[in-house]
């Protein structure tokens, strides 16, 4: 027998109200007394960003007034002393809340749309934190002004592209650095044009080359000094090179051509003079002998010359039979007088001998000698920019503790001495980094096969793709929204949409380990990358979805990983270079890793979400001795048809070694 209520005007007719949480309670809503406490769904905070929004009382029940429709949007007003605020909240946790510290917070659990159709105007008194998780455009119809009183600094992990339609101008009152570690390249279409005021010094440690299609100049005020170590040669139709004082020696070598005509004051030959026609004005002096073809002297020889002459003239005195029977004679024109010259003095002027001694003192001692050359002798410059020899080429450039917690993921970083010493001289690494047992206490533990979650109404709402399963491997087909899947023929870029919120840039910039695609030119290789990603989205819905992880923000850390110039990855390194391993951390409103909440994360993403394996993974990597806890999720590959199989294994790391294979455990310390 059923008994029906007699309506009397106190009673819901519909029979909805008052709610179970409600039954033979006051009907007064439960957070004007302080038992619940409406709040916006901010989720948490940000690494390194302190927003703290937590009170430190309760609403009392004649100073609060709650409004709560059926659907569960609330407007309360509360003038409980220290928790003075004005509350405006949707059933899905967006809204505004003034509080009572004149602080406004304003959140959106989906999409927020600012328009405004005149001028706007933000004025900040204090500091400032801008986060996006994602991509970020801004379009400027007009100019973008931008006036900083202080640094102004910009770290880009990926490409940096400028079109300039218009010039471009830069002042720069100080100095202005450039460190490149690979290479430079300048094209200029017009003219260019360096003034440089100083000094200019230009270093090369390897081959340098100037290539002119037209003529060049190159003029000097003061002193021009080229000297080359191994040799210098300089060739062309024509050479002038012209000078007051000029010195032109070498112990070997030639001097002169076909119609090279020489002008000289005086010429010392160590040996013999070779010449077809000689002619001298004045006198011609020979130590030992002098060979021409025809000599003319003008004044006087002075040498060795008699003898052959005399011969040469009765030769032609025979020949020309001009003269009596035993008659020396005379040739025809010709006549050798055997007397003492009136000899014109030589000149006395000379410089040195450059002999093989003089030469070698001269190239190799003299301030105009051989500049000897050695630029960043032992690469001291070079490794001083880039790390790569000095961290066993494992990476380029200084880390933070979260870069280094990426890479000591892969176990091949671990035993590399150079990276290792390295990150503990910079300061971001622990000297405890290799200690195998956690220090502290051990707190709860849950194994693979065991896990008790309290029901929620959320969950009898979630899909499929993370409702509760039976731990073990298992066939699943993860098909995402029609609109999001990645075919074949999807080019991948870091603004592919993923899901209706996120797109591939979300996975790419993780604090420990910010990427870009650049490195990944295969289009085929990025689209598997997208496909292991989609897989990570249930798991984070999951998480957003969640009442007990309402104020907290889940970050990626590490995602997509890149290896280092000469590093091979392993492990969970080389899942994360496919898209497979993703690292969370769990942030609570100071900016700080919430360790309680994260076991609490493992622990229910073990019970409601598909992987391959889930690590509790804690380590004391920081040199301050502080413990950080993350949650990494290892996808297997997804297939084209979005088909994979999950094992759904769990395990506990602490310093990247294995604690259990079987359970998390909860580190304390």
């Amino acid at each position: 027998m059923v008994k029906t209520l007699e309506n009397d005007g106190f009673i819901d007719p519909t029979y909805q109200y008052p709610t179970q949480s409600y039954w033979l309670k006051p009907s007064t809503n439960k957070a004007n007394y302080g038992n619940i406490n409406h709040s916006l769904n901010y989720g948490g905070s940000f690494t390194g960003i302190n927003m703290n929004f937590t009170y430190t009382t309760n609403s009392i029940y004649t100073q609060c007034n709650t409004k709560e429709t059926a659907s569960g949007h609330i407007i309360q007003y509360d003038d409980t002393l220290g928790r003075e605020r004005v509350l405006i909240k949707h059933r899905s946790g967006s809204g505004l809340e003034m509080r009572s510290d004149g602080s406004v917070l304003v959140s959106s659990t989906n999409k927020h749309v600012l328009t405004v159709a005149a001028d706007h105007s933000v004025i900040i008194e204090g500091d400032a934190n801008l986060v996006y998780n994602g991509n970020l455009n801004v379009d400027v119809i007009g100019d973008y002004n931008m006036n900083i009183g202080g640094d102004y600094n910009i770290d880009v992990m990926g490409n940096v592209q400028e079109k300039l339609k218009g010039r471009r101008d830069t002042e720069v009152e100080l100095t202005q650095t450039l460190d490149l570690k690979e290479n430079y390249e300048l094209t200029v279409l017009g003219n260019q044009t360096a003034t440089t005021l100083g000094n200019m010094t230009s270093l090369i440690k390897g081959n340098g080359k100037n290539h002119v299609n037209g003529s060049s100049e190159y003029f000097v005020g003061g002193a021009l000094r080229i000297t080359a170590e191994d040799s210098c040669s300089m060739s062309s139709e024509n050479i002038n090179i012209g000078a007051t004082d000029i010195s032109l020696f070498g112990t070997t070598g030639t001097i002169g051509g076909d119609n090279v005509i020489m002008y000289t004051k005086n010429l010392f030959a160590q040996k013999s003079v070779h010449a077809e026609t000689m002619k001298a004005t004045k006198t011609i002096y020979a130590d030992k002998s002098v060979h021409a073809e025809t000599m003319e002297v003008t004044d006087t020889f002075i040498g060795d010359l008699k003898g052959t002459a005399e011969k040469a003239i009765t030769a032609d005195v025979t020949n020309s039979q001009g003269y009596a029977e035993n008659d020396q004679g005379t040739a025809a024109g010709f006549s050798i007088t055997d007397t003492a010259a009136d000899e014109t003095p030589a000149d006395s002027d000379e410089t040195a001998l450059p002999t093989a001694a003089i030469m070698t003192a001269y190239l190799n001692t003299s301030d105009k000698g051989i500049k000897r050359v050695n630029i960043d002798p032992g690469d001291g410059l070079r490794n001083s920019i880039d790390l790569s020899a000095e961290t066993d080429q494992v990476i380029r450039r200084v880390l933070t503790t979260g870069e280094v917690r990426a890479r000591l993921r892969n176990p091949a970083n671990v035993e590399a001495s150079g990276f290792i010493t390295r990150q503990i001289s910079d300061g971001v690494l622990s000297e405890d980094y290799a200690i195998t047992v956690p220090p502290g206490e051990v707190g709860r533990i849950i194994s693979k096969d065991n896990s008790v979650i309290r029901g929620q109404d959320i969950v009898s709402t979630q899909n499929a793709a993370y409702g509760k399963f039976v731990p073990g491997p298992k066939l699943y087909q993860n098909i995402p929204d029609p609109q999001y899947i990645i075919t074949d023929s999807t080019i991948i870029t870091a603004s592919t949409r993923l899901s209706n919120k996120y797109t591939l840039s979300k996975f790419l910039s993780g604090q420990g380990n910010k990427v870009t695609l650049n490195h990944i030119v295969d289009n085929a290789a990025r689209i598997s990358i997208a496909r292991n990603l989609q897989q990570q989205i249930d798991a984070i819905n999951v998480f957003s979805d969640n009442l007990r992880f309402m104020n907290y923000r889940l970050v990626i850390t590490e995602a997509l990983y890149q290896t280092g110039p000469g590093e091979s990855a392993s492990d969970i390194a080389e899942k994360a270079t496919n898209g497979q391993s993703v690292v969370y951390q769990v942030i609570n409103d100071i900016g700080e890793i919430d360790l309680i909440k994260t076991f609490e994360l493992a622990e229910y993403w073990k019970s409601f979400v598909n992987f391959d394996k889930c690590i509790l993974d804690y380590d004391n990597y920081s040199p301050d001795g502080s413990l950080a806890a993350q949650v990494i999720l290892v996808m297997p590959e997804m297939s084209a048809t979005y088909e994979a199989s999950y094992s759904n294994d769990i395990e506990t790391r602490y310093n990247n070694k294995t604690q259990s294979s079987s359970d998390f455990v909860e580190i304390k310390l």
